[in-house]
């Protein structure tokens, strides 16, 4: 980086890549017709157990400072891809707990950042987004849902398996990433 003069390296968001250029292509064919609302969810139990310590994650102030927000800037960046930029933007944080251990084995210490964030944006698509980021419930599915006037696409982050169905049709069916949309890891 330094021999061609770079300074910063943006890296694309990791969850979701392999299909956000085909759900873009969706979008952009109708297939849900006018985009209305969009859920993003980036959830685990990671922090569920209160005794789980501020080393997991990125829970150290000395490394990530306090405008850390969890993964809710990654959640974010996937679903502006379909949404555009938020327009408006109110969120909301709970912590769950004030103290942790600070290590596996260490004295209890503060907890500085929240366990869980929800925004919601107008966006300039003119759709709604709410994004959950919540590290502290138990068999939560990861998962964008983007809900149109004509139909429904559903984006588990797991297995990278996108399901999706219009308007008539009975339930939501799984939708294979063409190769010519497949958004393949490229940066590691």
């Amino acid at each position: 980086a330094k021999r061609r003069g770079v300074k910063t390296m943006l890296v694309p968001p990791g969850p979701f890549h392999e299909g956000i250029r085909y759900i873009k292509h969706l979008l952009d064919t109708g297939y849900v017709g006018t985009l209305r609302h969009v859920q993003a969810f980036n959830v685990n139990a990671s922090m569920a157990d209160p005794k789980a310590p501020l080393s997991n994650g990125r829970n150290d102030l000395a490394l990530y400072g306090r405008a850390n927000a969890m993964q809710l800037g990654l959640t974010y960046d996937v679903v502006q891809n379909w949404t555009g930029a938020a327009t408006r933007v109110l969120r909301q944080r709970m912590n769950f707990g004030t103290e942790r251990p600070a290590t596996p084995d260490g004295p209890m210490a503060r907890n500085p950042f929240p366990d869980e964030v929800t925004v919601l944006a107008e966006t300039e698509s003119g759709a709604l987004a709410s994004l959950v980021v919540n590290y502290s419930i138990h068999f939560a599915v990861s998962r964008v849902e983007l809900y149109g006037s004509e139909g429904t696409v559903v984006y588990f982050q797991r297995g990278n398996m996108i399901m999706g169905a219009r308007a008539g049709e009975p339930e939501l069916k799984p939708l294979a990433v063409p190769a010519e949309h497949d958004g393949t890891w490229r940066c590691e």
